[in-house]
């Protein structure tokens, strides 16, 4: 079976998580035997525009005109508002919900999806009881998982570093004016700015004692205040950061597993605490770490889950 991802490419150079998830969804499928090519509604998509996730392996890149549809194919597609109207056969289309169908102004795509009950896996369980409520039935569970090299190196922390991850106010091939006004009161600290291409940012995280995840959730999202998955967060705990998020409800379903806040004055406070309280500190490091490794890891399960999706 053919399988064709589709990328938006006007999205390509932000690094957003949606891009990484089809990136490793990609990779993932060309394991399993498919046969997998990247495509965008522009045709401008290039080898370089992959080197910022640092990728040892090529994804084959095709453009629109080259693709063949047949019952032996799939169209897969994150952003269904930007996917070319000629690929989006309800018998071909699979859509990876990336939190974009609860966003303002998507009605169209969502009454879409219900109308010819396109086949959606949904990377996020907790967003079950919602999309039900939307009228979206034809759901399959898969999960975001993160890549097999984003892990914990089992050492190498610098003792009580702040590993913090800067907005960037406007992107242009990873050069970035950053904006440190939300990171201002941790600045007397040792930082260690997790910015930079893929394999950077990892370095960076496993360098880290502490990660501080301030998300500054989409004016656009209606339904919660809040992405529904943090992917910095997640690498943090990953490479076994010990993680102080500030709280929405997309990542509610972390309290008691990482030290969720209301602002960062409480943020600097937890910040002290577990400075002092070393056994405690600890406890929270192998708790995100485990529960990465328990739920968040490419599995048989999830091989299973895209097979069914892809049928």
């Amino acid at each position: 079976m053919r399988v064709y991802i589709h990328i938006d490419s006007n999205s390509t150079y932000v690094g957003n998580g949606g891009f990484v998830v089809l990136s490793n969804l990609a990779l993932k499928l060309i394991d399993m035997g498919y046969e997998v090519y990247m495509f965008d509604q522009n045709n401008r998509l290039k080898p370089k525009m992959f080197n910022w996730l640092c990728l040892d392996r090529s994804i084959p890149i095709i453009k629109t005109w080259d693709i063949i549809l047949g019952d032996d194919c799939r169209v897969v597609t994150s952003w269904l508002r930007t996917l070319p109207n000629k690929f989006r056969n309800p018998r071909f289309l699979r859509f990876l919900e990336s939190s974009e169908l609860i966003r303002d102004g998507h009605e169209a795509e969502r009454e879409f999806i219900i109308k010819n009950d396109v086949k959606l896996a949904n990377l996020h369980r907790n967003l079950n009881d919602l999309y039900y409520r939307l009228g979206i039935k034809n759901m399959v569970n898969l999960e975001v998982w993160l890549r097999d090299d984003v892990k914990f190196n089992g050492g190498a922390k610098i003792e009580n570093s702040v590993g913090v991850q800067l907005e960037k106010k406007r992107v242009f091939r990873l050069f970035s004016v950053f904006d440190w006004s939300r990171y201002e009161r941790f600045t007397k600290e040792n930082i260690i700015v997790c910015n930079g291409d893929y394999r950077q940012v990892i370095d960076r995280m496993n360098m880290a004692d502490f990660f501080i995840h301030n998300p500054k959730p989409s004016p656009y999202i209606s339904y919660f205040s809040g992405e529904t998955f943090g992917l910095p967060l997640f690498e943090a705990m990953a490479c076994g950061c010990v993680c102080i998020a500030r709280r929405h409800r997309g990542i509610d379903f972390l309290d008691d597993i990482i030290i969720l806040v209301d602002d960062m004055v409480e943020a600097e406070r937890w910040l002290n605490r577990l400075k002092e309280d070393r056994e405690l500190k600890e406890e929270i490091r192998e708790r995100s770490v485990r529960f990465i490794e328990e739920n968040y890891r490419f599995d048989d399960y999830r091989r299973r889950v895209i097979e069914e999706w892809l049928e």
